[in-house]
């Protein structure tokens, strides 16, 4: 008889999960999804960011490729508009007589102010 009992608790006792242990199996999945989802809108809000700054930085470099070509005389210090961008130049006197300091910066706002800045020294 006693092997007889064996099986029968043996056929009693099922295999599986406790509602205990999916509830916290569960809670661990959910907790690691909200992580994966803050990481995902960081990644987001960066590649947008990138995109502008490299967007400022082209009409940067496009206002210095054009004062390369341009007499000392005629780069004055201006701000203009050139879509979400605000694009101010600078111009100073250089360190060596005859040079002119060129600072150009590019400025945008979207949920705060962004602002990227070059500066080179010109000669005649």
């Amino acid at each position: 008889m006693k092997g007889s009992d064996m099986i029968t608790k043996a056929n009693m006792k099922e295999g599986g999960f406790t509602i205990l242990e999916m509830v916290i199996a569960m809670s661990i999945l959910a907790i690691g999804l909200l992580g994966v989802a803050a990481l995902q809108i960081t990644a987001i809000q960066g590649s947008a960011y990138s995109m502008k700054a490299s967007q400022a930085t082209a009409h940067i470099s496009d206002k210095f490729e054009a004062y390369k070509t341009m007499p000392l005389a005629l780069i004055q210090s201006r701000s203009e508009t050139n879509g979400i961008y605000t694009i101010r130049t600078t111009v100073r006197p250089g360190p060596v007589t005859g040079t002119s300091d060129i600072l150009v910066e590019a400025s945008w706002t979207d949920n705060k102010s962004h602002k990227i800045a070059y500066e080179t020294v010109l000669a005649p």
